[in-house]
């Protein structure tokens, strides 16, 4: 699944949070999280993999 960044929020000085829309439905469960593949030319010591949790309900169109 790919997904689109529509909005990213800067909650505090290093915290974000991010909205997407998926190009397919998605089905969730409340407390999962999920693992992004970030594509980036400046990969860091981490990689390019990260998970998020989802914070949106998952009658919800969009991911946050």
């Amino acid at each position: 699944m790919k997904v689109k960044l529509l909005k990213k929020n800067r909650e505090t000085k290093d915290v974000f949070s991010f909205i997407f829309a998926p190009d397919k439905p998605f089905e969730w469960k409340a407390g999962q999280f999920i693992f992004y593949k970030i594509p980036d030319e400046n990969e860091d010591e981490r990689g390019i993999t990260r998970h998020f949790t989802i914070s949106s309900a998952p009658f919800e169109d969009n991911i946050m």
